[in-house]
């Protein structure tokens, strides 16, 4: 949290709220005015924190499989998804239970 939030003062310092299509949004600096390779973090950052602030936070899950460390949002109607990806973590494990039973 705390790198982030570093990447946030830093994104959103020069923020500031613009008329965009009839509704007030919030601007963050422009590209071309942020130097070297923190340009690329500029939209990381502002989906980061729109994603954290957001009722979809509550649908970010992490992968069931022990050696995998990713996130994932889950877009289900259910909401039961266990894998970041079916075609790598999920079937690896279906494989596993497979052998095992």
């Amino acid at each position: 949290m705390a790198r982030l939030n570093r990447y946030v003062t830093e994104t959103f310092g020069a923020a500031h709220l613009a008329a965009a299509g009839g509704r007030l949004t919030l601007a963050t600096p422009p590209l071309d005015k942020v130097e070297g390779l923190d340009a690329m973090l500029v939209p990381i950052v502002r989906a980061a924190v729109d994603l954290l602030t957001s009722d979809a936070m509550s649908r970010v899950g992490r992968c069931a499989d022990e050696t995998c460390a990713w996130l994932f949002l889950d877009t289900t109607r259910s909401g039961t998804r266990r894998w970041c990806d079916m075609k790598s973590c999920g079937n690896r494990n279906k494989v596993r239970r497979f052998r095992e039973g």
